[in-house]
């Protein structure tokens, strides 16, 4: 398979913003390269060590992708539509990521999706002027261009956390 090494800018945004959502869906296309044939036995499989599953971080990049929309960028109260898609916190009481012990891959799937779709729909209201518009929250100030930067690369983190589970599940399977 070939694979261009261009960035094309999403149609329906200004350019720097299109050309960051392409990035943020060019960073969500590797993501579901890694989990497509993940198996369910392997989604909730946590090797010694390992603080995280596979299911568990992909529930933590749809929640934490809705929690920097609402919050920093539209700094308002979520969707009525999108609320149900998170029955469980972020993070425990501890502050370490939420354990998810349910779903099929294809529920964190079709989750993944839905949520991104809605980003880059609510997205559609951000103009140029206010991409670049800083909010100034009681601890910081953020603007919608580095939210954007800053999911990427939480997602990029977390992918690859995610092939580190994989190597290690299968070196299990392996040898066992």
């Amino acid at each position: 398979m070939s694979h261009n090494n261009i960035i094309e800018p999403l149609a329906d945004y200004p350019r720097p913003v299109g050309a960051d959502l392409w990035r943020m869906q060019d960073s969500r296309s590797r993501t579901l390269e890694v989990v497509r044939d993940w198996t369910e036995e392997a989604l909730y499989w946590q090797g010694e060590g390992l603080q995280n599953s596979l299911g568990t971080l992909l529930y933590h990049l749809a929640i934490v992708e809705m929690d920097w929309l609402y919050e920093e960028v539209l700094q308002q109260a979520w969707s009525p539509e999108i609320k149900p898609l998170f029955p469980y916190a972020m993070r425990d009481s501890q502050g370490l990521l939420y354990t998810i012990r349910e779903g099929s891959l294809q529920d964190h799937l079709v989750r993944l999706e839905k949520t991104r779709r809605h980003f880059l729909e609510q997205f559609k209201s951000i103009s140029l002027d206010d991409y670049y518009r800083a909010r100034t929250l009681p601890d910081y100030d953020v603007t919608p261009e580095w939210v954007l930067y800053h999911l990427i690369q939480h997602e990029d983190e977390h992918r690859g956390e995610i092939q580190t589970i994989r190597t290690l599940y299968e070196a299990t399977r392996s040898t066992g």
